[in-house]
């Protein structure tokens, strides 16, 4: 038997390697061809675009690389983008920050460069030396470009993925009471002021200036309760803002005993003048 030339075995086998291999090639394309549309159905759009930019590839199969180079298209369209910041205290700019979203890092500095992330609702941990971590929970909606992801650091190295929470403000209940009390003497002074003045305006038509005491002396209790109600109201009403103002910048420490009001009225000359008292 007459044995082979030696360089034609070589192009035999080189022939026999380039044909598995473009065999291997073409079963990774449609490979990559099934497993993309099962993972865009899914919702993991990041990796249905990197499955359909391999079937999208010259060497595929030409079936293949039509359908897979216009998923490409669509996904890219539909693949939502965010931008992540953070700033400190003092709203300074931060970029040696890392962005996580469970074990996947999103990102390894802040540039203000766009991220590709998946729809859905996703949790963001921000990360940065030296401070503890922000986690800021956010739905992703399939489509969205550029949407602002951004957190803040308190002074003390925690942090807040929303509204900074401040001090407690507390108020003291004796701030209710005297404004109670002061929207009360306001209401009084008011009706009864009315009333008294309604009467007067009666009485100069029909009697006087001979009115008989007991119509003059009903006028005039009347502008004397609507006098001191006047008083009452308007000094509650200014305890009650002093009172609340200095209950909320003093709202972190305990009070030393429970608020007590008292209201004394004392008779003057004329008529009366209220007197509003207390510990709180």
């Amino acid at each position: 038997m007459k044995r082979l030339p030696t360089w034609l075995l070589v192009v035999l086998a080189l022939l026999s390697i380039a044909s598995y291999a473009s065999a291997a090639d073409k079963q990774t394309c449609v490979d990559a061809y099934d497993e993309g549309q099962k993972q865009r159905a899914a919702g993991s759009l990041k990796t249905a675009l990197e499955l359909f930019k391999v079937c999208a590839e010259v060497g595929c199969p030409a079936a293949t690389t039509t359908d897979c180079t216009q998923w490409v298209v669509e996904v890219e369209a539909s693949m939502p983008t965010v931008v992540f910041a953070a700033s400190d205290a003092d709203g300074r700019d931060l970029s040696d920050v890392t962005v996580m979203v469970g074990n996947d890092k999103l990102a390894t500095k802040l540039d203000g460069k766009s991220v590709s992330v998946d729809p859905g609702k996703r949790i963001f941990r921000f990360e940065r030396e030296g401070a503890s971590p922000i986690e800021q929970e956010v739905v992703i909606k399939q489509g969205e470009k550029n949407r602002k992801v951004a957190v803040s650091w308190k002074q003390d190295g925690g942090g807040t993925d929303g509204p900074t929470e401040g001090r407690e403000v507390r108020i003291s209940p004796g701030t209710w009471v005297l404004g109670g009390i002061g929207v009360a003497g306001l209401t009084v002074f008011g009706i009864l002021g009315g009333l008294a003045l309604s009467e007067k305006s009666d009485a100069e038509d029909t009697c006087a200036p001979n009115c008989a005491d007991s119509v003059v002396d009903s006028i005039r209790a009347k502008l004397i309760v609507a006098d001191v109600s006047l008083a009452v109201g308007v000094a509650s009403l200014g305890a009650a803002v002093v009172l609340g103002v200095m209950s909320a910048l003093d709202s972190q420490e305990e009070p030393s005993s429970k608020a007590a009001v008292r209201l004394d009225l004392a008779p003057v000359e004329g008529g009366a003048i209220g007197v509003v008292s207390g510990t709180f």
